[in-house]
Order: C-alpha cells, then structure tokens, then sequence
C-alpha cells in the first residue's frame, strides 16, 4: 500500500463575487491548475431598484490571506469519514497545509473519497449526515450574520464560502495527490455607496487639487428594519469610502441608513454569490467648482456659493471661507517654520483647501462671556522648554506681535496651549494649570458646549481659537465676509449680540502676550486694533472659532 503526503500543495483560490465559471476556468486542465492560481471568474448580473444600479466596470474580488483556514470534510459511501470530520486546514508561506500532520493519503483507502470545504474555520461545526447534493445545506440555512461588520475580521467572518459539490484526489505528474477546491460565496453582498462630492478646484492663483476633496454623508448609521439601536448593523468601510455589508440571500435585505436627517431604504433581493451596488442619494457627484472667501461651509464639508443659497441648504451652514489655500505653516514660513514642528501638516496634511470661520458666536449668554484663563501669572513659554515642547510646536507667543500680527498658526497655538494644560494637572485633579471650571469660567466652558453641538465635518481640523493673523485676514475681508453672514441673519464680524458694556470684554485669539495678558483684536471699526500690551486673561471675552479643510 502506497502512501503519500496528504496535501503538499492545495491550490491557491482567488474568488470573485460569483455565480458560475468562464470559459478560462473550463479550459484548465487539472495539472496545470495544481500549479497556478485556480481563478473562478463571473458575469455579474445588471441589477435593479430604486437606489441601485449595475455595476460592469468593477470586480469584488476575495483574497485569501497567510493565516486563514478553511474546513475539510471526507466522504466516502454517503457517510462522513470519522479521521476527517471537519480537518482544519491554514494557508501558511502560501501553501494550504492540513493542522494534522498525521493524515496521509492511502490509495486503497481513498478510492471513492470526496471532499467537500467551507470558509471560515469554526472548530466546534457539527455536520453528522450528508445532504445531497448540498453537502453544507444545513450549515447555509442556519448561517448567523453578525450586526457588527465593521472590522475586516468581522466582515470576512460573516462571508461563509463552501464547495458546491465533491471533488475527489488527483495525481499530477509529479505524484502528488492534490485536492482541487472551489469555494463559492454562499451568503450575498451589498455595496453601498453615499452621497459625496468630489471637488475640482477652478482656482488658477492657487493649486487646490493636489490632495482631493471630497465630501460625504456625515453621521451614516444602518438599521436592520425598524429605526432602533437595538436594529443597528455596521457595515465595512472600505478605501473607496464605500460601505459592504454581507446579507442573507434571496431575502429582502431590509436596511436603512440615515444621515443628515435623511433616510435611504436597501429593499432589492441580491441572490447567493453575487453583489449588488447600491448608490443612495445620488452617489458620488463630481463637482466643478471656484472657491472663494465668503463661500458658505456646510455641516458635511460641502460648499455653497452666496448664489446658490436655498431656505434648504442654508440650514447645514456652519462657517464662511476666509482664506483660500494651504495654511500650513511649514509651507507658508518654510525658513522660519520646519516640517518638524508643523503640528497642522503632521495632524491633518489633507487639510490644504481653506481657512473657516464659524457663522455662530459660541458664547450662549452674557453670563458666558467670559475670561480665557483661570490664571494670570504664568508665562507660557516657561513650560516650552521643561515639558519638551519646542521640538512640537513653533512658538512666538509671549513677544509683541501688535504690529506685524505675527504668523497664521491659530491651530497650532490652540493644541499648544492644551497640550500644556494637560501635561500640567495636578496629580488627582481634573483641572489643569490654565483651563479650571471650578474656579469661575474660562474658554472650555464656551468651547466644550460648542464643538459639541456644531460638530465640524471629519475631514478638517476641528474647531481652535483663531490666531491674531488669522483676525487680521478676517478684519481685511470684513466686507464680503460680513455680507455672508448677513444674508443667513448670523452675527457680523466683532458683534456684541448681549449689547455688553464697550471696555468690558474683548474678542480673544490664541495669542500668547505674556505672564498676565494673551492678544485680543478689535476689527469692529475702520481699523483693526490691537493693543500692544493685551489683556488680562481674566477679562471677559467673546469667543468665535475657526477650522482648516
């Protein structure tokens, strides 16, 4: 009796989203396949309803990667054979190779013998009778697709693929007896693609299409069914920002997602192996377009010319453009300011379109018009050097900047200054050095509240103080930005909406003046005033805060 390696080379399977074979697969011979990648190739269907549309120009393809495993069964004479009952098996340096090390071929034995797989592995999988001719019916039927599929662990768990019929042992040329797999997707998929827009920048002074942007549905949740966290489900997020979500086939998938307050219904039934490319809300748009200061700033990155304003669109306005290009610094200074100590380009080197200014005042009341500090009497740049965070960020603050305004780096004063507040708590306090609620108000009594309530879009900054360059530029653009802001009815540039008293409060920068006073402006006449000296940082102050996309 005759024995061999069970399995020295299981061939490597490179699956599309499926149905039948191609012309390419049938013309395979089984000894060259041992050899090759075995490719399974598919005609997608066109596909139907009211959000979808058919996709030719694409393949979904499933890779198997070094680690994963698959289960084998043996049957011979209708009966599962009892030595190879659910064999794990893990592609490892590229090849398939059985756990057990023990199982060898035996010719006589064999004879007869087919083998049926599935994918993924599950150690605790019971099949005790065979079905025909769908040996993994059962297993099909009572598959479990988790709510949760938005790791890639998660989604490929939730894939079941199985052999559609039994294939037997073959010897190649080289005496080695191989099992040819093919493994089909049994579940189906559906691929969902939201709104967005993909701007091309018209803008000849400035190159603003270097780094894309793109905007998307901000938000998005998925519910099976009914609307109810109980219901909701978690798509995988791919890099083509596409959503895939493995469904049960011939089912009416049942899922609706929600963003922006708008809600989009995947009902068309996508059969067993096979895809189908949902597109909501229009899909992806591309979008010619000339930015300019004044332009409106939606909730979702999207842009609006003063023009174009509806009473529909005009509710998703969050900011006005106040400047047009790349903000970094790094770019802006390059001999004063290195790559190194750019925290803008290093926390966000996408974000190289724009400057915003928010279209609300973030103080609520006049009771919340309040001062930036809890303290007076540190000098900021004493903390630079002994917390080590020169070599983080570019620092000028604590010098007189009143004439020249100094550099556009509100950004990188407002993660300087809370990187020291952090890195200055009192051991067991929640409170740091500069920030403290508990000792009146400051900033983060008016911040918190706000970037909390006007969420800014995830391809941006986030919401900081702007610097004193940053008010000049806005003060030198005072009258097509105030235009803006009225035609939504938002409070102009340097408002006194609670009609405070004039010398008791101040509009605040991210301006470091010295020990006791931080930089404010004034651009609420014909000039734009700065005073040298500063003020107290306990001095009462309105706050309005800017991003950069």
């Amino acid at each position: 009796m005759k024995q061999y390696n069970f399995l020295s080379t299981l061939l490597g399977l490179t699956l599309l989203w499926a149905g039948t074979g191609c012309s390419q697969e049938e013309e395979m011979s089984m000894i060259s396949a041992v050899h090759s990648d075995f490719v399974i190739t598919v005609a997608q269907e066109g596909m139907s309803g009211v959000y979808s549309r058919a996709v030719t120009d694409e393949t979904y393809t499933t890779n198997f990667e070094e680690g994963d495993e698959i289960g084998l069964f043996a049957v011979k004479d209708g009966r599962i054979k009892d030595d190879f009952n659910n064999v794990k098996v893990s592609l490892n340096d590229g090849n398939w190779k059985i756990a057990d090390k023990n199982l060898l071929y035996e010719e006589d034995k064999e004879s007869g013998t087919v083998y049926f797989a599935y994918y993924p592995y599950n150690s605790e999988l019971s099949i005790t009778s065979v079905e025909s001719p769908d040996f993994f019916k059962g297993l099909v039927s009572g598959w479990t697709i988790p709510a949760d599929q938005s790791t890639e662990e998660n989604f490929e768990a939730a894939d079941l693929m199985t052999t559609l019929e039994g294939v037997s042992a073959s010897q190649n040329e080289k005496g080695q007896y191989t099992i040819p797999l093919k493994l089909a997707h049994r579940m189906a998929m559906a691929v969902i693609e939201l709104p967005s827009i993909h701007y091309n920048f018209k803008n000849e002074d400035v190159d603003l299409n270097t780094v894309p942007y793109i905007t998307k549905a901000a938000g998005i949740k998925f519910y099976k069914g009914v609307i109810d966290d109980n219901n909701e489900i978690k798509p995988f997020l791919v890099d083509d920002d596409s959503y895939r979500l493995i469904i049960k086939p011939d089912e009416e998938p049942n899922v609706v997602g929600v963003a922006n307050s708008q809600q989009y219904k995947l009902q068309t039934v996508v059969a067993a192996g096979k895809y189908k490319h949902f597109e909501v809300g229009g899909g992806r748009v591309e979008k010619e377009y000339l930015l300019e200061i004044g332009d409106y700033y939606c909730s979702d990155g999207s842009l609006i010319k003063p023009a174009d304003l509806t009473d529909t669109n005009r509710k998703n306005i969050i900011g006005v453009v106040y400047w047009v290009g790349n903000a970094q610094p790094s770019v802006l200074y390059a001999e004063e300011i290195s790559e190194e100590i750019d925290v803008l380009k290093a926390d966000f080197p996408n974000c190289v379109h724009g400057l915003v200014y928010t279209v609300d005042i973030a103080n609520e009341s006049a009771k919340n018009v309040v001062r930036i500090f809890n303290t007076t009497n540190d000098l900021f740049p004493t903390y630079i050097e002994p917390l080590g965070l020169s070599k983080l960020f570019f620092w000028e603050n604590g010098k007189s900047l009143a004439k020249s305004y100094g550099h556009l780096v509100g950004y990188n004063n407002m993660k300087a200054l809370m990187t020291i507040n952090e890195r200055t708590k009192e051991p067991g306090s929640s409170d740091g050095a500069l920030f403290n609620a508990a000792a009146n108000t400051d900033m983060l009594d008016v911040y918190t509240p706000f970037i909390n309530k006007v969420c800014a879009p995830s391809m941006t900054t986030g919401w900081y103080l702007p610097s004193l360059m940053e008010m000049k530029i806005l003060f030198d653009n005072k009258m097509v930005i105030n235009q803006s802001l009225l035609n939504i009815s938002c409070p102009l540039l340097w408002a006194n909406p609670f009609e405070l008293e004039e010398g008791t409060y101040v509009w605040w920068t991210s301006t470091d003046r010295g020990s006791k006073a931080m930089f404010h402006a004034d651009g609420s006449g014909s000039e734009f005033t700065v005073p040298d000296g500063g003020a107290e940082k306990k001095k009462k102050g309105y706050y309005r805060f800017s991003l950069v996309f």
